[in-house]
Order: C-alpha cells, then structure tokens, then sequence
C-alpha cells in the first residue's frame, strides 16, 4: 500500500494505479493501470489481478480506501476465482456501507437462513437496512435482493423487489419459546 515504501516505493505504486487504458466492453468500461485491473463493487473502485498456471486460478481484489484485500485461489483451472473474490468484496462493501446506520427496531430476531422446496433464502440485517437474498448468487447482497421492512414483531414487507417478485407482500415469522424463527409464510408460501 502507498505509505509503506516497501518493495516498490510509492512513486511506482501510485503510477500503477494511474489508469493507463480503458475500453468500453458489454456496456461497461474496463480500465488497467500497470498490472492491476479496476473493477467496480458499488461505489467502491477496486484494484487487482489475476493470474493461472496449468490446473489453477487467482484472482486478488484490494480496495485501498477501507484497506480490504481478497485473495481467491483455486486448484481448478475452471475455478471461479475472479467472482469468488468480487462477491466476497461485495459482501464487505455492503456490510461496510449499512454498519454506521442506527437501527429503528432490532430486528435481528428476523436473520437467518430459511428454505423451502423451491428456494433458500437468506435475511440480512445490518445497521438500518433488512434484506431477502438468494445465497447461491455471485453477488448476494445486490443481485435480486429484496428490501424488507419492520412491520411488527412477527412480520417484515417485502417492501422492493424485482417485478418477477411479491412487493408488497408479508413475510411472517413463527418464533419458538427462545425467540429464534422456527418457520416463516414467505409471500404467502
């Protein structure tokens, strides 16, 4: 990182993070410094690279402002690295963004990870904001998410959604005599 002067001294590494090239690709433009790739989870710009010998993939994401750094390595070489790395900033960079929020109601009776014939899904609270998620998405926390909403002690409304989704609907909680959910009627599910 810049400050330390170690291996390289910070003149080199802030002109590897000068970007040095960028091109517009499916909508989206990539940019590249001197070895490091920049990539974007939410509002945070990422840094990068990755890398493969025969049989492996790495990918490594840092964000110098928070100081996170991911490394992702697999013994595959169809390993999903690269998206193993941004999903897990992507999950640090949500967690980061709700922390400092006061919360109205505790609601962390609510968390929990439920499943159903159909689906699994996971509801996540931190700071202020509660959310429906589908764990086995690369991105959890943003792709397809649901934002929720206290209405009392037993029930959250599915407050935004996606239109092939149930906004507007309830999501009810049945407790056990400890306060843990034993169960819950997910849009009328």
């Amino acid at each position: 990182m810049i400050g330390s002067n170690e291996l390289l001294s910070d003149e080199s590494k802030r002109e590897m993070q000068r970007i040095q090239w960028s091109h517009e690709f499916a909508g989206k433009t990539q940019s590249y410094g001197l070895g490091l790739e920049y990539e974007e989870v939410g509002d945070w710009k990422l840094l990068g690279h990755g890398g493969g010998f025969p049989g492996h993939i790495t990918d490594l994401e840092f964000h110098t402002d928070s100081g996170f750094a991911v490394s992702a390595m697999t013994n595959c070489l169809e390993g999903a690295a690269s998206q193993w790395s941004k999903s897990i900033m992507q999950i640090l960079h949500w967690f980061s963004k709700h922390a400092s929020e006061t919360p109205d109601n505790n609601l962390t009776s609510f968390s929990g990870r439920f499943y159903s014939l159909w689906n699994i899904v996971d509801i996540v609270h931190c700071g202020n904001t509660t959310i429906a998620t589908e764990p086995n998405r690369w991105m959890p926390l943003s792709e397809g998410s649901e934002e929720l909403e206290y209405i009392n002690a037993t029930s959250l409304l599915i407050k935004k959604a996606s239109a092939f989704s149930s906004a507007g609907e309830i999501i009810k909680f049945n407790f056990d005599k400890n306060g843990q959910a034993k169960n819950i009627h997910y849009a009328g599910s």
